[in-house]
Parts: structure tokens; C-alpha cells; sequence
């Protein structure tokens, strides 16, 4: 509980330090050299410091997990070497298997990212132009276009989500059925 409670202060300091400096880069009067608009910045930055602070709680967890598999598997090969060579076997093996889909989850995050930064660019420029807009009697097309563009970037996102939903009960079950395969092991 100690522990969780200042991973989620340094992943919240880590996120914030990120969004300061990307603003600050932004605003930078030497503009910025990324070809991308303003809109579509700041979107990308913020998903990518909150991912990017993430690195240090799948840092931890990490760390957790093996001390976790190195303490039970020690338990278990003391009580049944059958059982922890199991487990030290079995475990690897899941964990491998579930990342041969991370190029597809990390595939449809981006696309999501890409639509958002798209479809925040957009409502950006249209807020800058809503004058110009009325003058030219353009507000209906450009609200078609922003119309267009957010239900874009909705199926991106529910694709993403999808996708992300999809592995997390994949990676439940999967760890189910090798507990019960263990449990079963074990008599």
C-alpha cells in the first residue's frame, strides 16, 4: 500500500514534468519542427507522457512479478519438484505466447492516437477559423468535416479498446486455466 501510494506520486510527477516540457516546446518562438499542428501536438503529448510515466509502474510490476515467480517457484520445487518446475516452465511460456499479440494492441493504440491528434488539430484550426468560417457561410461543411473526422477517430479508439479489452481477458483466462492446470498438478 506504502508502495503504491508513491508509484502513483511519480507516475503523476513523471506525467506532469512531460506535459510541462512538451508545452514548453510548443510555445518555444522557434516553433516547432514536427509538421504536425499545434491541435495534433499537444494531443500526442498528452498520451504519450501518460504512457510514457507508465514505464515506471510496468517497470515495478515487473520486477514484482519475478520475485513473485522466483519465491513461489522456490516454495514449490521445496514442496513438490514436479509442481515448481511446472511453474518455472509453464510461466515463461504464457507470457511469451500473450506477447506475440503486442504488435497488434501497439498497432491500433497508435492508429487511436493518430485519429484523436487528427480530429484535435482539426477542432483547433475550426476554433481559430469560426470567423472566416460564418464570412465565407462555411460553418455547415466544416462541422461535416469535424463530424467526419471525430467519428473516425471514435472507431479508432473502440478498436483500440476492443483490442485492449480483448487481451486483458485473454490474459485472465489463460492465467485461469494454468492455475487450475497447477491446482490440478498438485492434487
Amino acid at each position: 500500500r506504502w508502495g503504491a501510494r508513491h508509484l502513483v506520486v511519480a507516475e503523476q510527477r513523471e506525467t506532469h514534468r512531460l506535459r510541462i516540457e512538451v508545452v514548453e516546446r510548443v510555445l518555444d518562438p522557434r516553433g516547432q519542427r514536427t509538421g504536425m499542428r499545434a491541435g495534433e501536438v499537444l494531443q500526442v503529448a498528452t498520451s504519450d507522457a501518460e504512457r510514457a510515466a507508465g514505464v515506471l509502474e510496468a517497470g515495478l510490476m515487473t520486477v514484482a512479478a519475478f520475485v513473485a515467480l522466483a519465491v513461489s517457484a522456490v516454495s514449490l520445487l521445496a514442496i513438490d519438484v514436479q509442481l515448481g518446475l511446472a511453474v518455472l516452465v509453464g510461466v515463461p511460456v504464457l507470457v511469451a505466447g500473450l506477447q506475440l499479440l503486442s504488435p497488434r494492441l501497439t498497432r491500433r493504440a497508435a492508429d487511436a492516437q493518430a485519429a484523436a491528434g487528427e480530429t484535435t488539430a482539426l477542432a483547433t484550426d475550426l476554433v481559430r477559423g469560426v470567423r472566416a468560417l460564418r464570412g465565407i457561410g462555411a460553418r455547415a461543411s466544416a462541422a461535416d468535416a469535424y463530424r467526419a473526422s471525430s467519428r473516425t477517430a471514435l472507431r479508432a479508439s473502440l478498436r483500440a479498446a476492443t483490442t485492449g479489452g480483448a487481451y486483458e481477458g485473454l490474459t485472465a483466462a489463460v492465467s485461469g486455466l494454468f492455475l487450475a492446470a497447477v491446482a490440478g498438478l498438485a492434487g
